[in-house]
């Protein structure tokens, strides 16, 4: 056994994270293995550089999906952040619309008091008074 750590998230990263255990592959042959590669360079300039460290340790073993750790959490949380996009769009269009009904509802009020809000005024009421008394009947 090479090492136990206790916080991998294969599944995904909604799911809970559990003990992982890391066995030699001359202990345990897998038909597949992963290799990571940390770096503090550009990860791009590296491709090669491991492509030809990996070929001189085993010319005979083959390599593919060679990705970056980015574009693997990006594709992770891709989904859940589609369905929020999705969410937010349609929670701004419903808001949108209800400001537009309220406003419409408002507007057919006050044109249907017209008359009785300019009597009021010319009998001296005060602008605010006579708004505040159209919004609260609205």
């Amino acid at each position: 056994m090479i090492g136990i750590v206790g916080d991998v998230r294969w599944a995904g990263l909604d799911e809970e994270a559990g003990a992982e255990t890391y066995l030699s592959v001359l202990q345990s042959p897998h038909l597949e293995v992963n290799l990571l590669v940390r770096a503090r360079t550009a990860p791009e300039s590296l491709t090669d550089s491991v492509r030809n460290v990996v070929r001189t340790i085993d010319a005979d073993l083959p390599l593919y999906r060679i990705r970056l750790m980015d574009d693997v959490l990006a594709r992770t949380v891709g989904r859940p952040r589609f369905t929020m996009t999705l969410l937010v769009l349609f929670a701004g269009l419903a808001l949108a619309l209800a400001a537009i009904g309220t406003f419409g509802v408002l507007s057919y009020t006050v044109s249907q008091r017209l008359r009785d809000v300019a009597i009021r005024l010319a009998l001296g009421a005060r602008p605010q008074e006579v708004l505040g008394m159209l919004v609260r009947q609205a």
